[in-house]
């Protein structure tokens, strides 16, 4: 072979070579966008979530919120709230439950009666006419980092179980806890967030996993709490 026709082979063979290797990135760029793409796809959708506790269709029911003293001092309105709010959301139709004791009435009722607490769920089911005692005890409850009222780091916990008029025991049918906090974010001082932004939010989030723990949902396929 003259020196021309191995130039011209050398020539072809390192095109042939930067070809394949830009349709190698190229490929590789495509395998990568898709990646990305099917990420962000995920990451926009949904999932069904079943309910830990189905027991709430076809009967009726009332919601028992308990704080003790130190809880209830943070936010004097946390228990209306709590009350309130999953009293709210567990009376969709979704829940399928054939009646509900309004929350006020509920917590009527426990103004007026300071010793409930030490009432057997039997007492408290009949009390209300009810089925169903959905029963929250908020163990945890804070804005801000410990020792620190400057930097928000809001956490809540609650234990959330459910009694069974007709199980004839003073045995819970259903339990499970539930732990939420808020801001997603470290670091977020005052200056940044508002103190009832922090906390209706956290309450927020509170009372949507509390409920949902009691009928099928939709839930995002990435969520931060």
């Amino acid at each position: 072979m003259t020196r021309a026709r191995r130039s011209r082979s050398w020539g072809r063979g390192r095109v042939a070579l930067a070809v394949g290797m830009l349709l190698g990135a190229s490929a590789l760029a495509g395998c990568t966008a898709a990646g990305f793409l099917a990420k962000a796809v995920y990451e926009a959708g949904d999932h069904m979530v079943y309910a830990e506790y189905q027991g709430l269709a076809g009967h009726d029911f009332a919601v028992l919120v308990h704080a003790d003293q130190v809880l209830r001092a943070t936010d004097t309105t946390l228990v209306t709230k709590i009350t309130n709010g999953v009293t709210r959301m567990l009376s969709q139709p979704d829940v399928g439950a054939t009646g509900v004791v309004p929350g006020p009435f509920v917590l009527e009722f426990q103004y007026a009666n300071p010793s409930w607490t030490s009432w057997s769920y039997e007492r408290l089911a009949d009390e209300f006419t009810v089925s169903r005692l959905v029963v929250i005890d908020l163990y945890s409850y804070r804005l801000n980092e410990p020792g620190n009222r400057h930097v928000w780091d809001g956490r809540a916990g609650a234990r959330v179980s459910v009694y069974e008029r007709e199980m004839g025991s003073e045995e819970f049918a259903y339990s499970g806890e539930v732990v939420v906090h808020f801001p997603d974010g470290t670091g977020f001082t005052r200056n940044e967030l508002q103190e009832q932004v922090v906390a209706a939010n956290l309450q927020d989030r509170l009372i949507q996993r509390i409920s949902w723990l009691m009928y099928d949902h939709e839930e995002a396929n990435v969520i931060t709490y």
